[in-house]
C-alpha cells in the first residue's frame, strides 16, 4: 500500500516538470451496479484505460467493512479485467455491498487506482 501512495507523489512531482508524453498516468475507470439476491453479476473494467498505453492489472476485493453484509463473498476471477461476483441467495433486501476494483499499470512509477463499486441489492 505504501508503494501506491509513494509512486503517486512521485508521478505528481513528474506532472510539474515533465511534458504530459513523458510523464505516467493512473488508469481511469467508472462502475455502477445493481443486483438481486442469488443472482450473478458480471464485474467489467473495460472502460479503464491508460493514457500511457502500459499494461494493466487488475484485482477486484471485497470491502466487507464498508458493506452492510458481513458474510462470504465470492467473486470469480478477481485478477482479470472481467470478473463475476456471486450474490448469495440469503443477502438481505436492500443491501449495499461495495466491490473495489484495484488497477495497477507497468509505467514508471508504477501507478495504482482503486474505484469502488456500490451494489445495491433488492428484490
Amino acid at each position: 500500500m505504501a508503494d501506491a501512495f509513494q509512486n503517486d507523489f512521485a508521478v505528481r512531482a513528474d506532472w510539474c516538470v515533465k511534458f504530459f508524453a513523458d510523464a505516467n498516468h493512473p488508469p481511469a475507470n467508472n462502475l455502477n451496479l445493481a443486483a438481486k439476491p442469488g443472482s450473478n453479476i458480471k464485474l467489467s473494467a473495460k472502460e479503464t484505460t491508460d493514457p500511457d498505453g502500459d499494461q494493466l492489472i487488475y484485482q477486484w476485493w471485497y470491502y466487507k467493512d464498508a458493506s452492510d453484509f458481513k458474510g462470504k463473498i465470492e467473486i470469480k476471477n478477481p485478477d482479470s479485467r472481467d470478473a463475476v461476483l456471486i450474490i448469495p441467495n440469503s443477502i438481505n433486501n436492500d443491501t449495499k455491498l461495495h466491490i473495489v476494483c484495484e488497477v495497477r499499470d507497468n509505467g514508471s512509477p508504477q501507478l495504482i487506482r482503486y474505484k469502488r463499486v456500490a451494489i445495491n441489492v433488492k428484490q
